[in-house]
């Protein structure tokens, strides 16, 4: 990742970043971030993802996109990880439980 952005700040940026769309691939959120500047690996992407995900705040579906590609998992927003990315002070409360447990992924 270059810069250093706080992991708090991440987590919230993958968040609305889910809010763009309905749904969208661990790597269609790392080419989002990185269209903002933000260069970080697809590996700290989907565990950001997977943390959303256990936490309730994200659900994702696994989705085949043809013959011969690898399926892909797709995420949306649950509405707690709705209310999470459009509120900054609940959010901040629902992401800090996240990074206490385990950080960014990076």
């Amino acid at each position: 990742m270059s810069g250093s952005a706080p992991r708090a700040q991440i987590v919230s940026l993958v968040l609305r970043a889910l809010c763009l769309r309905e749904k969208l691939c661990g790597v269609d959120v790392a080419n989002l971030l990185a269209d903002q500047g933000l260069d970080l690996s697809e590996g700290s992407v989907y565990a950001i993802l997977r943390r959303l995900e256990r936490s309730g705040l994200a659900i994702g579906v696994w989705v085949d996109v043809g013959v011969g590609v690898p399926r892909r998992r797709y995420y949306q927003l649950t509405p707690k990880g709705l209310a999470a990315a459009s509120s900054s002070a609940q959010g901040q409360r629902l992401v800090t439980p996240l990074l206490q447990a385990g950080g960014s992924g990076s």
